[in-house]
C-alpha cells in the first residue's frame, strides 16, 4: 500500500476556489465593520478635543470649539475639522491674535456637523469647565458610517450610535 504525503492539484484548486468565494462573501461586511470602527475612532478623537477644552477652560478661562475653517460665525453643513482656541476677549469669535490650542482635521471621506440646543455655531466652555448654557451633539461621518458625540450642559461628552435619520445627513 502506497501513502501520499501531499495534496493533488485538483484538491488545491478546489480549496482555493472555496476560500475565494468565502472571502468575496465576507468582504462587504468587513468593509462596513471597518467604516464603523473608523467612525468610532474619529468620534473618540473629538471627545479627546472636548476633554482638552474643558481642562483648558478651567485653567485659562473661556475656550471655544468651532469649525476649523471659520471664525465661529457659522457651522452650517458638514465641515472637515474642528478647532479649539482660548477666547481671551469673550467675543465668541476667533480673532487673528488668538492662537489655536488644538485642531482635529478630518480625512477626505469624513465630515463633522454640529447641532446645539440654542442653535449657536460654536461650543463654548466657561471658566468652570462647563458648557455655556448649551448642549448638543457633533455628528461624525466616515464613508456612510456615523457616530454622535453628545455634549451635556455640564460639558461632558460621550459617544453614541447615530440613528438612521442622522446617518442620512452624512454626505
Amino acid at each position: 500500500m502506497q501513502t501520499h504525503n501531499g495534496v493533488t492539484l485538483p484538491e488545491l484548486l478546489i480549496t482555493t476556489a472555496i476560500l475565494m468565494i468565502l472571502a468575496g462573501l465576507t468582504m462587504p461586511a468587513m468593509t462596513r465593520f471597518l467604516d464603523e470602527q473608523a467612525s468610532v475612532a474619529r468620534a473618540n478623537t473629538v471627545v479627546g478635543l472636548l476633554r482638552e477644552a474643558r481642562a483648558s477652560a478651567a485653567a485659562r478661562g473661556p475656550v471655544m470649539v468651532c469649525a476649523a475653517n471659520s471664525d465661529c460665525r457659522h457651522f452650517d453643513g458638514p465641515h472637515k475639522g474642528l478647532k479649539l482656541f482660548h477666547d481671551r476677549n469673550n467675543n465668541r469669535r476667533h480673532d487673528s491674535d488668538e492662537s489655536v490650542l488644538n485642531r482635529v482635521q478630518l480625512a477626505e471621506n469624513e465630515s463633522i456637523q454640529w447641532r446645539s440646543f440654542r442653535m449657536k455655531p460654536w461650543l463654548r466652555f466657561s471658566h468652570r469647565g462647563v458648557a455655556w448654557y448649551q448642549n448638543g451633539h457633533f455628528l461624525v461621518c466616515h464613508a456612510g458610517a456615523a457616530r454622535k458625540v453628545i455634549i451635556s450642559t455640564q460639558g461632558r461628552a460621550r459617544v453614541a450610535p447615530a440613528g438612521r435619520t442622522a446617518r442620512q445627513r452624512c454626505p
